[in-house]
């Protein structure tokens, strides 16, 4: 993240999006867990993180990695495969304990996904008026922070 911060504010680049899907972040929310980094699991889960200089946006976090590689193949994108290798590190255990409960049932991954999401966000993962917003689905926004917004309109008209 630190180099692409610095490619980033280099080129004047306002945001970085990343290519991070549902299934890659199930499998980060479970590694963080097991290795105990479970404290800024609210802030990689969400849409948006101002905590660096370039804000960070997820555009594809609602999308499996299977739905990805569709729109690839029908779009006529050439992807790459990651080499198989054999089990070394606990990232490499949990993708693949990922990969089990995807063939048992595929929406596993969303129920991580949204497990996850209910650790309250931090003041850097809100969404605000510089913008951010204008990337994410209006329908997943936290029901507090619509009604903040509810609430902010309803005094404009008193």
């Amino acid at each position: 993240m630190l180099l692409l911060q610095k490619i980033a504010l280099e080129n004047g680049y306002t945001k970085i999006m990343l290519g991070s899907c549902a299934s890659g972040i199930a499998c980060h929310v479970l590694s963080a867990t097991v290795k105990g980094h479970g404290y800024s699991l609210p802030a990689d889960v969400q849409y948006v993180d101002t905590r660096w200089d370039v804000p960070v946006v997820l555009p594809l976090r609602d999308v499996l990695a299977q739905e990805l590689s569709l729109l690839c193949e029908l779009d006529s994108l050439k992807t790459q495969q990651l080499l198989d290798r054999p089990c070394r590190g606990i990232n490499s255990l949990v993708a693949s304990f990922v990969a089990r409960l995807r063939e048992e049932n595929p929406s596993r991954e969303h129920t991580i996904l949204r497990t996850a999401q209910k650790l309250k966000p931090f003041s850097f993962n809100k969404f605000s008026a510089d913008g951010y917003h204008d990337f994410l689905p209006s329908r997943l926004r936290p029901k507090d922070q619509i009604e903040d917004y509810l609430l902010e309109d309803d005094d404009v008209g008193k």
